[in-house]
């Protein structure tokens, strides 16, 4: 949380004062905690920040003021030498340490797409070299990711919802998770029932267009008398478009005497056509 989301402030006197900013009440709890457990903290302070020019949402600031040096040291916020560390370097030791830098990293500058929309998940992080950071966790975790610069942040992004769905586990993030999943699930049963209502639509329509033109030639055979004439085949398709001029091709097989099947009797629409076409000729 300091390294994504603080700030270190040189008061006079050589005191510091150091300041997490986040907008989530549940964050501002756990990061007043955790600066509340810094022992040489003077002061701990929550500020609210009511929203304005650019900022369309309140925001809070924790604020801790005192000889806080060794705790900043201790998070991985200043060397040893009380300047501002490089990288956090020693979350990169263990599994746990890596859940628990990038979870402290989500709360205070992350954001995740509504788990029914396209997958994507972001961390905003103050600079280049805390991003590269970030990717190397993500890579210990098989995470795909990219990284790009916006608004004087490097942000961190991971699209996919495989990606996006074993982050959030690995934070701890269960509850999330299974929302993450569930809606996965309605994404892929909606795209399938999406695409069975558009093949359905397409169908319809081609039927619909199919009928038109058959029963435009059956139109034309019968005001030339042509139609007494053919086959009787030919001619039982023809009444049965009549009477049924939405059906489509395979209802009318089953309703010929005897049912033919699909392809017998859009042959017979077929030789239809052409002597149809013939007439013109």
């Amino acid at each position: 949380m300091a390294r994504a989301g603080g700030t270190l402030h040189l008061l006079p006197g050589g005191a510091r004062a150091f300041e997490i900013d986040a907008e989530d009440p549940a964050v501002v709890r756990k990061a007043y905690a955790a600066l509340v457990r810094v022992q040489a903290a003077s002061s701990v302070e929550v500020r609210l920040f009511e929203p304005g020019r650019g900022r369309p949402k309140a925001r809070f600031v924790v604020r801790a003021e005192g000889d806080i040096a060794a705790g900043l040291i201790e998070a991985g916020v200043l060397d040893t030498a009380e300047r501002p560390a490089e990288a956090p370097r020693r979350a990169l030791t263990r599994r746990c340490d890596v859940s628990a830098f990038l979870r402290g990293a989500f709360l205070v500058r992350g954001s995740v797409s509504d788990p029914r929309a396209p997958a994507h998940l972001e961390l905003r992080l103050p600079n280049q070299a805390d991003a590269a950071v970030v990717t190397a966790m993500l890579d210990r975790l098989e995470v795909s990711s990219s990284v790009r610069d916006h608004k004087a942040a490097a942000v961190v992004t991971i699209k996919g919802t495989t990606d996006a769905g074993r982050l959030l586990a690995a934070m701890g993030a269960h509850h999330s998770y299974l929302d993450w999943e569930e809606g996965t699930v309605w994404k892929s049963v909606r795209g399938e029932a999406n695409r069975l209502a558009n093949c359905d639509t397409a169908n319809a329509h081609r039927t619909a267009v199919s009928a038109l033109v058959q029963r435009s030639h059956i139109e034309s055979l019968t005001s030339s008398g042509t139609l007494d004439h053919l086959p009787r085949v030919l001619q039982e398709a023809a009444s049965l478009r009549l009477e049924h001029p939405q059906a489509p091709l395979d209802e009318l097989a089953r309703l010929s005497r005897p049912p033919v099947t699909k392809a017998a009797m859009a042959d017979r629409f077929r030789r239809l056509g052409r002597h149809a076409a013939s007439l013109v000729g």
